[in-house]
């Protein structure tokens, strides 16, 4: 663990491996944080706090854009360290990397709006009675220390939305990343103190995640949690990566055809190979669930139209194309993170609707269709948080609300939303001089 992380090495005697997925090589190693340790590195967030919440505004914001500058000069090195550490390809990891500067940068320029207060007249209310003598001010101001609690996938720019977004505002942050894969966050926490921010701000909390969970939610000196991971914490790698096809049974025929086509020309590989598409799963539990879903669905009528192959040696699953003909089946039910897509064939809108609406789940939509007012009734019909009309549900814009009802959370994030977030309004009233 390097020195200025967390306030110092105070390791605990244990230490955790860090495998790479497409090759089961150890590439690095945590410490396994005690519960005492985790809790010194909150006290030292909390007194960090005290001084650190009331640095000007333009520090913060020279802070964040150097961090930004930073992360660009790294990103090669940021890049095949992510895709070690988690299997994505390389292609994909460094335009995550570009991403996280760009996060950065966006929550320097966000400073100004989501901390302007507002000058409010109190002569326009008949009551209390004497406003007439009296003015108000609003103001927003930090809250204190704010937890971060991530999955492995998306390590950079989960990191720069949530550590980025409370530091921007005058919190400080402990974060927890998974311990799966906590490298890359790791060398970004560098980054924050090699560009200005004060130590102590920013801890990083390796370790058992059911007592470091525990405490984070328990200590009082913990005044917001900021955690992003699927129902069952992080088997997944795209959240919002297309989980089921529902075609309509006119053109079913045409689109398996173009998908299994498709399908077939994806190279499956080391994620550090230029020419890889479909990088490795995080781990050997990730690898059995998919051979799970897929033995459920076959047992209840689903067809395998197209399986590829993978490498020998690694966390790897072949691309599956299946046909499904229950939706009682984890397959559609599920979250399924793993290169599995299933295809459900329907008739009618109502149908689609309904196929779509009786998951638990409800984090983003696509809708291909030539016909725009039907698409955006059947937009407005879908219980999701974004639809996308005739492109991919992987968009994402990281200044829009991101999220979804039912499971998918509970709450917003994008970098203005989260900076509303971790910050609470105050109102100051004035009394004038009576003349």
């Amino acid at each position: 663990m390097p020195d200025n992380i967390a306030g110092g090495i105070n390791p605990s005697g244990t230490a955790k491996d860090v495998l790479n997925p497409s090759t089961i090589e150890v590439i690095g190693s945590v410490p396994m944080l005690t519960l005492e340790q985790v809790r010194e590195r909150i006290n030292m967030a909390h007194e960090t706090y005290q001084t650190y919440s009331k640095l000007p505004a333009s520090k913060r914001r020279g802070y964040l854009r150097k961090a930004s500058e930073l992360i660009e000069r790294d990103l090669e090195k940021l890049a095949q360290l992510m895709s070690a550490e988690i299997g994505r390809p390389i292609k994909s990891a460094r335009g995550e990397i570009k991403r996280a500067a760009f996060i950065l940068e966006s929550c320097a320029s966000e400073i100004e709006t989501v901390t302007k207060g507002s000058f409010v007249p109190l002569d326009v209310y008949e009551y209390p009675g004497g406003n007439e003598n009296r003015i108000a001010l609003t103001v927003r101001e930090p809250i204190g220390v704010i937890a971060s609690i991530t999955p492995f996938n998306f390590p950079a720019a989960s990191f720069a939305h949530k550590v980025g977004a409370a530091l921007a505002v005058g919190n400080t942050v402990v974060h927890k990343p998974t311990i799966s894969a906590p490298l890359t966050q790791i060398e970004l926490a560098k980054i924050m103190f090699e560009s200005g921010f004060p130590e102590g701000s920013v801890s990083i909390l390796t370790g058992n995640s059911a007592m470091i969970g525990k405490e984070l939610t328990e200590n009082h000196k913990v005044r917001l949690i900021s955690f992003t991971g699927s129902s069952n914490v992080g088997l997944g790698q795209f959240c919002n990566s297309t989980k089921r096809l529902i075609v309509h049974s006119r053109v079913a025929d045409q689109v398996t055809k173009m998908l299994t086509e498709r399908i077939r020309k994806l190279k499956v590989g080391n994620a550090k190979e230029e020419a890889t598409d479909v990088g490795p799963l995080i781990n050997q539990d990730a690898v059995g669930k998919m051979e799970d879903f897929v033995k459920e669905s076959v047992s209840k009528g689903g067809q395998v139209l197209y399986q590829g192959t993978t490498p020998k040696i690694g966390s790897f699953f072949p691309p599956t194309l299946i046909r499904t003909v229950t939706d009682d089946t984890g397959i559609l039910r599920d979250e399924v993170f793993g290169p599995i897509l299933p295809i459900r064939i329907f008739d009618t809108d109502k149908e689609a609707i309904g196929i779509v609406n009786s998951s638990i789940y409800g984090l983003n939509a696509s809708i291909y269709s030539s016909n725009f007012s039907r698409a955006y009734r059947l937009s407005r019909s879908l219980e999701v948080g974004t639809v996308v009309i005739n492109d991919t549900t992987r968009l994402r814009w990281d200044n829009l609300p991101f999220g979804g009802p039912k499971l998918s959370g509970i709450g917003r994030e994008s970098v203005h939303e989260t900076m509303l977030e971790m910050t609470e309004p105050k109102v100051i009233s004035y009394t004038l001089d009576r003349k």
